[in-house]
């Protein structure tokens, strides 16, 4: 419940965009969560795209590339620039999904965390 909690708040107060799929009869099949940030470099607005979950039942059938492409769309009508995500190395299957679609991996830079706590 505190993840729900957490994302209906970020929704409501506008602080991200959960693009939702389901599955032809009105249950939950996957979502992703868009989060709305900046790119000095590129002085323009872009999404970190955070979230992305399939439900396992509806995995292969198609509906992570549809939420990739429906959020692809939105960052258009949105008028940002670009859409960065981070995996798993070891998730090779989304990152075969992700290059198929365009996607580029970042050769340059590593990615660095900080527990803020």
């Amino acid at each position: 419940m505190h993840a729900e909690r957490f994302i209906r708040a970020r929704t409501e107060n506008g602080d991200s965009v959960v693009l939702v799929a389901d599955d032809g009869e009105g249950t939950l099949a996957g979502f992703c969560q868009l989060y709305p940030s900046f790119c000095s470099v590129a002085a323009a607005p872009i999404y970190v795209l955070y979230d992305l979950f399939v439900e396992r039942r509806a995995r292969r059938l198609g509906v992570a590339r549809a939420l990739l492409a429906a959020a692809h769309t939105r960052a258009l009508a949105d008028g940002k620039v670009r859409m960065d995500l981070t995996t798993a190395k070891t998730n090779v299957t989304a990152q075969a999904l992700y290059e198929s679609m365009g996607w580029r991996r970042d050769e340059v830079f590593f990615t660095y965390t900080l527990a803020v706590r």
